[in-house]
């Protein structure tokens, strides 16, 4: 999974100090990136240094983007509060279907926007601040008063208690990944449209009977939603150049037992993608073998039941052929709960 981090702030401590905290924690489980407007005391190999001047749309509308749509990450997490750039990252990244998180590291306490309040802050507020706590899935808050605080602003859900700056423990380590993953989970389950989901199907029904898909126009939030989704399910190196492949009347039977049980130990670990639902329907589409075989040690290896849930999504997701598959689709709870399963699979890369 990876986050991409931006700080845009005269006041740095706080925010790098995070940062340092939360990288050293989560090094071995999550991939970090950090966009900056400045020198930061951070590893190099995590930077992405922009020169920006404040106020200037066009400017880091055009470089925040090159950027997102270059690293592709899981998480937008804005670490920065009454800054104008940072606003606008978080409402660009925002309208791209990714998963937005904030961190105002009490700069939004009573004392702290009192200062300077009717020269600086109160347009400031009116303009982009207040946004900016309505539009992120999920804000980091260091102690119980600030999430009161929080409150009273009118955020009302989705605030997540973890003082990064005081804890390195274990615990706070647990926190960190479990509210991002979580987060990711919500959206995916809720970000793809049924317009978006027939343009897969259609895409997918093609690639199976062997035909080249079309090329997908969509509006900018919609295409965003699209290629977040195929990237996160595995799809899009399959729609680019998928080839089905043809296997020997004999060793593809050993194939697709291996690819079922392989894909039933992913979905117990929360990890099975769409595209190893295609894959194994696809292999069963156009390839020759004996059905009455492979059903034999199906029911043998008690793998029955499972490959006709796995007909069912696949039906539903890529429209393929009942009749040239070696069992009939099974359409249950069980088989619904597989789909929800897979549409909110956990990303570890």
């Amino acid at each position: 999974m990876k986050v991409l981090h931006i700080i845009f702030d005269n006041n740095l401590k706080s925010p790098v100090n995070s940062l340092k905290n939360i990288t050293m924690l989560t090094s071995t489980t999550l991939t970090h990136r950090v966009i900056t407007d400045q020198a930061v005391d951070l590893p190099e190999e995590q930077l992405i240094s922009i020169a920006l001047k404040q106020w200037n749309t066009i400017s880091i509308c055009n470089k925040f983007l090159n950027i997102l749509f270059t690293e592709m990450p899981d998480i937008v997490h804005i670490h920065s509060c009454w800054n104008h750039n940072a606003a606008q990252c978080l409402r660009m990244a925002k309208r791209r279907g990714f998963v937005t998180f904030f961190s105002p590291y009490r700069d939004l306490q009573p004392t702290v926007m009192k200062i300077h309040f009717w020269t600086d802050k109160v347009w400031k507020w009116l303009w982009f601040q207040r946004k900016m706590l309505k539009q992120a899935d999920y804000i980091f808050a260091q102690d119980e008063k600030e999430m009161m605080e929080l409150y009273n602003l009118g955020r009302l859900q989705n605030i997540a208690l973890i003082n990064v700056l005081a804890s390195r423990s274990e615990e706070t380590t647990t926190k960190i990944v479990n509210t991002y993953i979580s987060a990711c989970e919500e959206k995916d389950a809720r970000q793809l449209s049924i317009g978006l989901l027939r343009i897969i199907h259609k895409q997918l029904n093609l690639l199976i009977q062997g035909e080249r898909p079309y090329s997908v126009t969509l509006p900018e939030h919609e295409q965003r939603q699209y290629n977040i989704f195929c990237h996160r399910q595995g799809l899009d190196k399959i729609m680019k150049g998928f080839r089905i492949k043809k296997y020997d009347s004999t060793e593809i039977l050993d194939i697709l037992l291996k690819s079922i049980k392989d894909f039933r130990r992913n979905l117990n670990r929360h990890k099975a993608t769409f595209a190893e639902v295609f894959t194994i329907v696809a292999m069963m589409q156009n390839n020759d073998y004996d059905e009455d075989l492979l059903c034999g040690r199906l029911t043998k290896n008690k793998n029955m039941m499972f490959t006709r849930r796995i007909i069912a999504i696949a039906d539903e997701l890529c429209g393929v052929i009942p009749g040239f598959m070696p069992a009939l689709p099974l359409k249950d709870a069980t088989t619904e709960k597989m789909k929800l399963q897979i549409l909110n699979r956990k990303n570890d890369n």
